[in-house]
This record gives C-alpha cells, structure tokens and sequence, in this order.
C-alpha cells in the first residue's frame, strides 16, 4: 500500500511538461504497475485477515499511514493524494477526504472477514467437522467465561504497563504469569495505570495535531541552520522545533505511540482471553514504541544541544548504542533460560509458585520427556495441591503412573480428569491404549466410540482401531465391517490392509489376507505405529 501511494505521489507532482513527453505505453506501465501494488496489498489483507486475528488491525494501520504522511493539511508541504482532482481544480478539503477515502474503503471492508469467521464457527453449519486446531482455538475462547469483559478490560490497564516496562526494563520475564486479576476501576494500580496510559495517548494526540498545524514564526518549508552562539535569524533556541525536521520528528513519535495502542488492541481491550499477559503479544506493539523513542531522542536532543547539531547527533548515536549493547546482553542471559525445558520450567515455577501449570508443563517437558517419571509425578502432584481441579495434570498424572506400569493408578487419574470434563478428549484416547494393552476390548471399544462422537470425525484410524479390538476379540466379520468403513474414509491408509489380512487370516482365508498384507507393505506399512496395527 505504502509503495503503491508514495508512486501516486510520483505521478501527481509530476509537471504538465513532464506528462507531455511521457509516452502513452509509459504512462500505461506506469498506471498498471500501480494498480498491481493496490491489488497485492489488499489480496495480502485478506489473507492476513484469514491467518491470525491480530490482522484486524491492519486496515487501522494503514488508515493511520494515510492521514500522517500523505493527508495534506492547510501548512503541508504535501500533495494532494489524488492527481485527477488536483488537476481539475477540486482542491476542497472534502474531496480531498473523499478520495483518501476511497484509497481506503476496500481496505476496511476486510475488517469483516475475521468476525464472519467467528460466526461461522459458532453456526457450525457449513463445517460440521472441526480440525482439532481450530476446536483448541475455540476453547481457548470460551475457558475465560469466568472473567468478564469489564474486569479482563482492567486488567488489561496494568498489563499494559507491564508491556511498556519489559520494553525498556527486561528484567523478571516469564513465560507463564501469575498476574492478578482486578474488578475494581477504582483501584490505585488500575487508577493510575489508566492516568499513565491515558497522558501518553494524549501526547500523541496533542504532537500529531501540533506537527499538522506547526506555529508559522518559522517557514516550515527549510531547516533552521546551526551556529556557534544561537541560530541564524535572531531565533531563540527553542524555536528549533518549528523547523520542518523536528516537526516531523513530533509526528513520528505520535505515530509510534498510536502504533503501539493500535496493534496491542485486539488482546488488550475488551475481549477475553484465557492468559491474561503474554510477552510475545508485544512484538508488534513495541515497533511503534521504538519509533516513538528514538524519534523523540533525536527531537529532544535537538532542543537540548542548539549549538551544535554535530554534537546532537553524536549524542543521540551514543544514546542508542548504550541501549543497544546493554538489550543485548540482557537478551543473551535471558536466553539461557531456553537452553533447555527443564531450566524454562524451573524459571517458570519459582516466579510463578502459586500457578498449577508451570508444575504440570515442568513434570511433562522437564522430566517424563527426560525418563524421570517419578520426579514427573512430584511434579504434578504439586500442581494438583494448587489447583485440585487441574485436569491436564491428571491426564499427565496418569501416563506417568502408566509408564511405571502401576495400571490402576493410571485408570484412577485418567478417569479423575474425565469427571472433571466429560469431553476430555486426550483422557479418552489415552483410556483407549491403557484398556487395549490390558486386555479391557470392551472398555477400549466404548472410549472409541465415545472419541468419535466428540471429534464429530469419522476417520480411518478410529475404524480401523475397532477393527484390531474386534480381531482381538475373535470376532473377524465384525473386524472387517469396521476396516471396510476405514477404508471408505481413506484407500490408502496401510494399517486397515494389515489388519484385514489378520481377519481373513482368522477366517481361514489365506489367499485374501495374503493380498491385503501386500498391499499394506505398498503403501508403507512399515511408517505406522504398531499399538493397533
């Protein structure tokens, strides 16, 4: 989009003259190669819009590209945006907003794709099978029902904050907050963090209007030169800001901050969501932080040294690269913390000791990946002391009581965790292998059909499971009904042959189960797991 005005601006401050000697073909080129950057960048919103919600600010964005650097306001220097109605004369602020306008219409059109997303997701009409990453998405929207919109809305007050003070402190960061939740406005970490926030969007307000009207003491057109003992002209050296440098130095900054509100927006306002703060959600936030500041190095810098604007620059660089190297080395020790899981989920639990998670995902990743089962159920046993009602540290509980080959103790966690949610589907599959290698065919036969039903997915590997517990249980005409459903679903899927030769084999058919195995082998057999194969 950028690309695409900046050479519409080309083309409008173009002299008449100029146009003349343009050939036709080269103006053709010339129109066509813009109307292509238009098209990529609206086709790239759209698919923006279709990858990650965080999009929905992007047409925002750009409407703020459009009214900071190329609205023309009564003491710019800029053209108007529209070449046609500069040269027919309408020069009228309307038609001028009108055109910006237009530019931008297609683009804000796109801020409907992401909300019809989610009403067809809650319709369920169109997509009556859901893949398991987009139920999970959904879950992750609905688990926060607890924490209303008003108090998510609050919270998000302090959050913000906390956002900006990682930026330029990076010090106690953690993967997985324990951050209070606040109900009350009134509160004084709430009060205040509202203040704070509500004076720096209010100096971005006041520096964009004060960059678009500058005082007119000064041309706005030419830098105020520099000179030992003043500057040229009888100027006091405040009034360097009123050069046309500095001014746009006030609107980088005011654009900055409007970047940084803009982009955190969507998961820092209104709309739950089930963790309250992370650190990676102000990646994109802190661009426009970072042009703010070292907009505003530079503009301070130039108010403070008007003597020199040597000195002024070298003292900006040096500002910068102070920061720079001193980032640096925070962000290497911080990265020792991710030299492994173990030592990520250690850090997590001693700055968040309160917080059942970390326990659990430091007894999964930290120890039963590494082979220490036991230290694993500490782990998770402390989790539990934390929140009795944590499921996944149940599910968790029970595969390393599986892996100790205590079965009992498996079954009682797994089926803790189903109590607790009946739709567990990670309990029910786990159930699954427990009850087949236990020799419990019924049981694993009943969590199969309980798993189909609530992925509302019939696919080849649930059928061809019922068919090996069938076979299991000597019961091959069974077997083969359910492995001919797998094969409806998919042809090419290597354990259902497999099986089926066993069935036939059963039945005293070799010829048959000596076809299907081949054709198990053909199709790569050998890539699937064994447990039901």
């Amino acid at each position: 989009y950028v690309k695409w005005r900046l050479k519409s601006e080309q083309q409008s401050n173009s002299t008449s003259e100029q146009q003349v000697k343009k050939t036709i073909l080269a103006q053709l080129r010339c129109r066509t190669s813009a109307l292509l950057l238009y098209c990529a960048g609206l086709l790239s919103a759209v698919l923006a819009m279709k990858t990650k919600e965080i999009s929905f600010t992007l047409p925002i964005i750009i409407a703020l590209y459009e009214f900071f650097f190329f609205n023309k306001s009564p003491n710019s220097e800029l053209p108007a945006p529209n070449p046609q109605a500069k040269a027919c004369g309408y020069t009228s602020r309307i038609t001028h907003y009108a055109s910006q306008f237009l530019f931008l219409l297609p683009f804000l059109l796109t801020l409907v794709i992401i909300p019809l997303n989610f009403i067809e997701h809650e319709w369920e009409i169109y997509k009556p099978v859901i893949d398991t990453e987009e139920k999970l998405r959904q879950l992750q929207l609905k688990d926060l029902a607890s924490l209303s919109k008003y108090e998510y809305l609050l919270t998000q007050f302090r959050v913000i904050v906390t956002y900006i003070r990682l930026l330029f402190l990076p010090v106690n960061q953690n993967l997985d907050y324990d951050y209070p939740v606040y109900s009350s406005f009134f509160n004084p970490n709430v009060f205040l963090s509202f203040l704070f926030l509500l004076s720096i969007f209010g100096l971005a307000v006041y520096l964009f209007y004060y960059s678009k009207n500058p005082p007119s003491s000064l041309p706005t057109g030419q830098a105020v030169p520099f000179h030992k003992g003043g500057i040229k002209g009888g100027h006091s050296p405040f009034t360097v800001h009123r050069s046309l440098f500095t001014v746009h130095y006030l609107r980088l900054t005011a654009f900055g901050i409007f970047w940084f509100f803009i982009t955190l927006s969507v998961e820092s306002s209104v709309i739950p969501i089930e963790d309250i703060i992370f650190e990676h959600r102000v990646y994109l936030p802190s661009i426009g932080l970072i042009i703010a500041f070292v907009s505003a190095v530079f503009y301070i810098a130039l108010l403070l040294t008007p003597y020199s604007s040597r000195f002024s620059l070298a003292a900006c660089y040096l500002l910068l690269a102070f920061f720079v190297v001193v980032f640096s080395i925070a962000a290497y020790q911080r990265n020792s913390i991710w030299q492994d899981e173990l030592s990520l989920w250690k850090d997590v639990v001693k700055k968040s000791p309160s917080k059942a998670r970390g326990y659990t995902n430091l007894g999964y990743w930290g120890y039963y990946k590494q082979g220490q089962a036991n230290k694993a159920i500490n782990a998770y046993k402390i989790a539990l002391k934390i929140d009795p009602n944590h499921i996944n540290a149940y599910l968790n509980l029970g595969v390393a009581y599986f892996s100790r080959g205590e079965i009992d103790k498996a079954i009682q966690a797994l089926q803790t965790s189903l109590r607790l949610k009946p739709d567990y589907l990670e309990a029910h599959k786990n159930l699954i292998g427990i009850y087949y290698k236990q020799g419990m065919y019924d049981e694993a036969i009943e969590e199969i059909r309980t798993t189909q039903l609530l992925s509302q997915n019939e696919n080849a590997e649930s059928y061809t499971n019922l068919g090996a517990l069938y076979i299991k249980k000597n019961l091959p005409d069974k077997a083969i009904e359910y492995l001919n459903l797998a094969l409806t679903i998919n042809q090419h899927y290597a354990p259902a042959y497999n099986n089926l030769s066993i069935a036939y084999e059963l039945k005293g058919q070799k010829d048959k189960a000596d076809e299907y195995l081949k054709k198990a082998y053909s199709l790569g057999l050998d890539k699937y797991p064994k447990p039901f194969n």
